[in-house]
């Protein structure tokens, strides 16, 4: 298996998970506040916490 195949493999067992999905999701919704950063950049005007269903 070459490197490429190995990455893809290990990236979508990762991405299937759905334990990893919600750290993600915690992770850029919490801390790195990617929602708020991106509201600000449209210009949308609503709640600071959002439903979010992975």
């Amino acid at each position: 298996m070459d490197a490429f195949a190995a990455h893809s493999a290990m990236s979508k067992r990762a991405l299937d998970s759905d334990r990893i999905r919600c750290g993600l999701r915690d992770i850029l919704l919490g801390p790195a506040e990617l929602y708020e950063a991106l509201r600000a950049r449209g210009g949308i005007h609503a709640p600071s916490v959002m439903a979010v269903h992975i």
